[in-house]
């Protein structure tokens, strides 16, 4: 196609939406909930920093004002963001048959941490079999409080909307039904 330019504001709104789903990404997400697990109030919670993004990225919402075309993208941006770990199959159990990565321990291919790494034999009668932890398979996820979290988000965002619908603005109403369909999709609201 040969040399192809990028508008500033394509730029930041793409580096809004990479920034976005790196920091609501499950897995973070997660980091973020054992943190809270492990030190309570001292932890910065997951529900802090939604409600932190919430309050910065809908404030002109939130006001009643006219949120620019920038502020409409990094509205989208957001919510793009929530509803990729939010959706309805994330929140349900498709099948009844669990596979070997829904499970915390997965008794076939990995490694005690008390094995070859610690320059140490593995003494299979008494340590039983080679295991790992993972806390970050789809049964996990799908049973923490970062669906959770992020619904109620979406929910929060929906509500807000909802009751901005009145506005004159034809472009500002047409993004608010926009979201809330989004949203309604995501969460298979009907």
């Amino acid at each position: 196609l040969g040399v192809v330019e990028n508008a500033p504001t394509q730029v930041l709104k793409n580096a809004q939406s990479y920034i976005l789903w790196d920091l609501l990404g499950n897995n973070r997400l997660m980091r973020m909930l054992e943190n809270e697990s492990v030190n309570g109030k001292k932890a910065f919670t997951v529900v802090e920093l939604m409600d932190g993004l919430h309050r910065n990225i809908f404030a002109t919402t939130e006001r009643g004002a006219l949120p620019d075309v920038m502020t409409r993208a990094l509205q989208k941006n957001f919510v793009d963001a929530l509803i990729t770990a939010a959706a309805e199959s994330e929140g349900v159990k498709i099948n009844k048959k669990l596979m070997d990565n829904h499970f915390l321990l997965d008794h076939q291919t990995a490694l005690c941490s008390c094995d070859e790494h610690a320059g140490k034999t593995l003494d299979a009668d008494r340590m039983g079999a080679h295991r790992e932890l993972n806390f970050y398979g789809s049964q996990i996820n799908r049973v923490s409080d970062v669906i959770s979290v992020k619904r109620g988000e979406l929910l929060r965002i929906k509500e807000l909307l909802q009751s901005r619908l009145s506005t004159s603005d034809i472009a500002i109403k047409y993004h608010y039904k926009d979201l809330i369909l989004r949203i309604n999709t995501a969460l298979g609201v009907k």
